[in-house]
């Protein structure tokens, strides 16, 4: 919680489309453990408070792009982020149509 009010997401966030592989892998990671401690401390309603958090800084479209990465991790990582946090089945079908 500390670290989200402190505002550690968009950072994050911006460092998934710099070239250096690890970099955008050490972010994907934290970004995964924020969103694992939301899914833990779930909202009264059931959602994850920080998924919210995610899609406001513009991570959601970066976690996408990532799934055309060239190294397998990142790829394999973001669609993993994509499916458990993102319902990401419907999205994927989506664009599935546009690539043709």
């Amino acid at each position: 919680d500390y670290l989200v009010e402190q505002g550690c997401v968009s950072p994050l966030v911006n460092l998934l489309d710099k070239p250096d592989v690890r970099i955008v892998s050490v972010a994907l990671e934290g970004i995964e453990n924020i969103l694992k401690c939301g899914a833990r401390n779930q909202q009264p309603d059931g959602s994850n408070k920080y998924v919210h958090v995610v899609e406001m800084c513009g991570g959601v479209d970066k976690i996408e792009d990532l799934q055309k990465h060239e190294n397998h991790k990142i790829y394999d990582m973001a669609v993993k982020m994509l499916e458990t946090y993102f319902g990401a089945d419907e999205e994927e079908e989506e664009g599935m149509t546009d690539q043709g």
